[in-house]
């Protein structure tokens, strides 16, 4: 169903175009809502990762490289750069996917823009490490933006939790989590039948995402249980995680697919995801497993619990117990009781539909206005 909102703003979106979390989240957004009549225009230094729709406007943000400063600078271009674009397609919402730098970038643009007597709201939506790491390094600079933004938006009740505490005023966080295309990651319509599980990983294999226990766990798993392993996804320890595939002699049995586009064709084919981050806000990729009928075994970490039910959806474990983790995995992919989770996986991704989600994200966008 749709929201009806008689006069759509035009929303400017900032996020990061790489992979992970944050940037998959903007671009599905983006999408649903042009679908839905919404002009949207990303401003971001490249086209984001996940856009498929080839007709979504993008304004690229190039980093300002100038002799006086040894290194070259993002804030002052992006800044500059939402003030153009507010001015040029008449962009009444800024809508942030992250607090730094992005949301600075719009409050600093926004106050630029009332000097000329040009009124933009801004919308900021928190993701995670930038509540969690960013705002640790600079916490004055990161209670400012949470201040001067119009709505703030956090993905989890986790993460809303931590963006108030961050603020230590009254400052209302609303929680508006993750959502799916339900049509687009759907489950295999025939398994094939095979000796081997399949077991997946995806993300952008960041230390946080302590891919490490996933490898360490996966060993044990493939000692009783018959399987491979699939990454998905790019990042710095990479090369860590083949070196230690190949110390525990895995190399035959660990697959690697890089950045993927369409990871729901990979995610369909497999019995079980698995996620060992030292935390996650909401976890996106399990989600997506869910929707695929594929369910997860994870830490009790951040908003996951709110999102994945132990011992039906899926099963979670303590931060850093491996071996629970490993127990977990091996009686969900037992052949009498891995259909019953796959069945409730795929239930309990519905609550997360794009009908159920994406229309409060038109009502905030209209109240704007």
């Amino acid at each position: 169903m749709k929201t009806k909102i008689i006069n759509k703003p035009r929303v400017g979106v900032v996020c990061s175009p790489w992979m992970g979390g944050s940037g998959v989240v903007a671009s599905e957004l983006g999408h649903v809502l042009q679908k839905r009549g919404w002009y949207i225009r990303y401003i971001t230094f490249d086209k984001p990762f996940r856009i498929r729709n080839g007709s979504i406007k993008f304004s690229k943000v190039d980093t300002l490289d100038y002799p006086l400063f040894p290194h070259p600078m993002y804030q002052l271009p992006l800044t500059e750069k939402i003030i153009t674009e507010v001015k040029k397609y008449k962009l009444g919402v800024i809508h942030c996917h992250y607090i730094l730098p992005f949301g600075l970038a719009a409050i600093d643009a926004k106050k630029a823009l009332a000097n000329e007597g040009i009124e933009v709201k801004v919308v900021l939506t928190t993701h995670g490490s930038d509540v969690l790491k960013l705002s640790g390094i600079v916490p004055n600079i990161t209670k400012y933006v949470l201040v001067e933004a119009d709505v703030i938006t956090s993905v989890s009740e986790d993460l809303a939790k931590k963006t108030r505490a961050l603020v230590k005023t009254n400052v209302k966080v609303q929680v508006v989590p993750n959502f799916i295309d339900l049509n687009k990651f759907a489950p295999l319509k025939k398994r094939k039948q095979s000796r081997e599980k399949i077991l997946v990983h995806m993300s952008n294999f960041r230390p946080i995402k302590r891919v490490g226990d996933t490898i360490e766990a996966f060993k044990r798993i493939n000692e009783v249980v018959p399987s491979k392993l699939v990454l998905i996804g790019d990042g710095p320890e990479l090369g860590k995680i083949k070196e230690l595939a190949e110390l525990n002699g895995l190399s035959k049995k660990v697959i690697y697919k890089g950045k993927v586009k369409n990871p729901e064709k990979e995610i369909r084919k497999a019995d079980l995801m698995l996620t060992t981050s030292e935390y996650e806000s909401f976890c996106l990729a399990n989600l997506e497993a869910m929707a695929c009928g594929v369910p997860n075994c994870s830490y009790a970490v951040g908003g996951i619990p709110e999102v994945v039910e132990h011992g039906e959806s899926g099963a979670l474990s303590k931060y850093m117990d491996i071996y629970g983790v490993v127990n977990n995995a091996v009686d969900i992919l037992n052949d009498s009781n891995w259909e019953s989770y796959s069945n409730n996986a795929r239930a309990r991704a519905e609550k997360y539909s794009v009908d159920n989600i994406v229309p409060l994200y038109e009502r905030l966008y209209g109240q704007l206005i």
